[in-house]
């Protein structure tokens, strides 16, 4: 796996749960935190996608980073969703 994907998933991963903990701690209806779940979210299914793209990958491996990606891909669309909808009750 190549360094610089390994890093780029762990950066966005830690702000991925960074997020979260801002969401945890919200008192819930706050659209900037919903907006940052949702970009965070975003960008953890952005890197999944890159070591998708890694060569040679077993094909379980490439199910299992397309299952990923997929979650992280959704969790982002709910997220902005609900931003669009004005329901972001669920930041908490």
């Amino acid at each position: 796996m190549p360094e610089k994907f390994v890093r780029t998933w762990e950066a966005a991963y830690r702000a991925y749960g960074q997020a979260f903990e801002i969401a945890s701690f919200s008192s819930g209806g706050d659209p900037t935190v919903a907006q940052g779940v949702s970009l965070a979210s975003r960008h953890v299914a952005s890197a999944w996608r890159n070591l998708a793209t890694v060569q040679d990958l077993p094909w379980w491996v490439l199910a299992a980073l397309g299952s990923a990606t997929e979650a992280f891909e959704s969790q982002a669309t709910l997220w902005a969703g609900r931003i669009e909808a004005g329901n972001t009750k669920g930041t908490r």
